[in-house]
């Protein structure tokens, strides 16, 4: 998915709303990519048996909903300059993000079967 890379596009913007160092905002960059990859250490090897129990289109949506919500949250962390609110956005991106991409693999797969 594309969004992974939203606070690298924002770099220097974001680093000037925030208010941050060059230290601070490198640790503040590092915290969002790692906590959005932890989800992912464990929903790697559960991701296709989530697809195949719930279905593809309830997993997609599902998952769809997540980004939605990462995204939302993301926004209004950064409109208030609320770091908790950025990096629950980013678990919330986590736990959406690669589930979907399998899900998506699957509908693609389908589709030119």
């Amino acid at each position: 998915m594309t969004v992974y890379d939203l606070p690298a596009s924002l770099s220097t913007h974001l680093q000037a709303h925030l208010y941050l160092s060059d230290t601070e905002y490198a640790y503040t960059i590092s915290v969002l990519y790692t906590v959005y990859s932890l989800p992912n250490i464990v929903l790697s090897f559960v991701d296709g048996f989530v697809a195949e129990k719930y279905g593809t289109a309830r997993t997609l949506v599902w998952t769809l909903r997540s980004i939605v919500c990462e995204h939302i949250m993301f926004v209004l962390g950064v409109k208030t300059r609320l770091g908790l609110l950025l990096v629950i956005g980013r678990i919330a991106l986590g736990l959406g993000d690669e589930v979907a991409e399998v899900a998506v693999s699957e509908v693609v797969s389908a589709w030119f079967r």
